[in-house]
């Protein structure tokens, strides 16, 4: 019983009569239901006396309501460090392409936590990062391009396919490479993002090549080069 994998809980595997799917047919024809929640956590778990990874994540709710989808997460406790901003970016994905699918628009995302915490091992880090948000001037915007109104599954399948092959090495793209893909500009940036990691876990590249970090998005540019060193600079090969 693994509490991490999300995924599952949503999903079910690769069957297509999923969790997610129900939830979105449910919102197709009852648009202002209250029942449109993917449970996440499983009351079995607590059957396991010794269960070392029970679900963070009880649940989403998706609430469509005057044209846009709404989402609130209800997460039993979140590791304020090394979980929360995953887990945001992770579920707000989520959120935005069920609104796609039902031709919403994209509402707000409530988050809450009944347990939020930091490790004392990450105690420093934690540190580090509150005293550099307070020293630094103005905070960093990089608005993003919404989704896709063409993203289907068969797209995020054959992104999947793509994130498969670069990160067990089976193939390296370059940003050519990578615009000509079978996914469009949104997608196309996630495939970026694979093969900018693929570099640095397989090649230990110093630095990541120049033509790849050019293409990506400024805001992901600066994202990647403030957690890589690899990324940090652009003078590599094309």
């Amino acid at each position: 019983m693994c509490g991490d994998l999300v995924g599952e809980g949503l999903a079910d595997g690769e069957e297509r009569d999923t969790p997610f799917d129900r939830v979105l047919e449910l919102l197709r024809t009852e648009t202002d239901s209250k029942r449109g929640y993917l449970p996440v956590f499983s009351a079995a778990e607590l059957a396991v006396s010794d269960n070392p990874d029970v679900a963070c994540l009880a649940g989403l709710h998706l609430l469509a309501r005057g044209g846009r989808l709404h989402m609130v997460c209800h997460m039993r406790a979140n590791d304020l460090d090394c979980g929360l901003l995953s887990d945001v970016f992770s579920f707000t994905m989520i959120q935005e392409y069920a609104a796609v699918q039902l031709g919403l628009e994209l509402g707000t995302y409530t988050h809450t936590i009944g347990s939020a915490h930091v490790n004392d091992r990450n105690a420093e880090r934690v540190k580090k990062v509150l005293y550099e948000a307070d020293a630094r001037r103005k905070p960093q915007h990089f608005p993003f391009p919404a989704m896709s109104a063409e993203t289907t599954p068969a797209t995020l399948a054959r992104v999947l396919e793509h994130e498969e092959l670069l990160r067990t090495n089976q193939a390296q793209y370059s940003a050519e490479d990578i615009a000509g893909l079978n996914v469009d500009a949104y997608w196309q940036q996630a495939v970026l993002l694979f093969e900018v990691y693929r570099q640095i876990e397989h090649e230990q590249a110093e630095p990541v090549r120049r033509d790849v970090l050019f293409a990506l998005h400024p805001g992901l540019r600066w994202l990647v080069g403030h957690r890589w060193p690899a990324c940090a600079t652009a003078g590599g090969e094309q």
